[in-house]
């Protein structure tokens, strides 16, 4: 044990990823935002979560509904924790995490770092009086052995 005291060291990263989840929250200085981005590491790689809050512009584009789930998102912030497991007081036990959670503090959305929204995908409904066709009557196997003698 040392008898000096530790600093954090310079782990500032920015990460990208979707909009899994962005919530808007009281807390004891005001409104803030809690978002969770969902990120892949390496390519097929698993997915993690990297949890954070914050305030200004986003939380003003997330109270506008601007700030839906799948939408791009890069941010940059100081790593506080990374989590891998739980503790579930239901089964009074450690569980592993579905997705690995990264928690960033003073994160920061930088210029451009606000991404395109997720695609969305119209599905067509049929009509439901459109016609339908009937296909026609198979022919049986003595009509198919009519046709190939004749």
């Amino acid at each position: 044990m040392s008898d000096y005291k530790t600093y954090a060291a310079f782990n500032t990263m920015t990460i990208a990823g979707r909009v899994a989840n962005a919530e808007v929250k009281e807390g004891q200085y005001g409104e803030y935002l809690s978002v969770t981005l969902y990120t892949e590491l390496m390519d097929d790689g698993p997915t993690h979560a990297v949890q954070f809050t914050i305030k200004g512009s986003l939380l003003g584009l997330a109270k506008k509904g601007h700030l839906e789930n799948g939408r791009r998102l890069t941010v940059t912030g100081h790593m506080s924790k990374f989590e891998v497991i739980y503790f579930n007081e239901k089964q009074g036990k450690y569980v592993p995490l579905q997705k690995p959670r990264l928690t960033l503090v003073e994160a920061t959305i930088l210029p451009g770092g606000l991404g395109a929204p997720a695609k969305t995908i119209e599905h067509k409904q049929a009509p439901v009086d459109a016609p339908i066709d009937m296909a026609p009557p198979m022919p049986s196997d003595a009509e198919k052995l009519a046709s190939v003698g004749a």
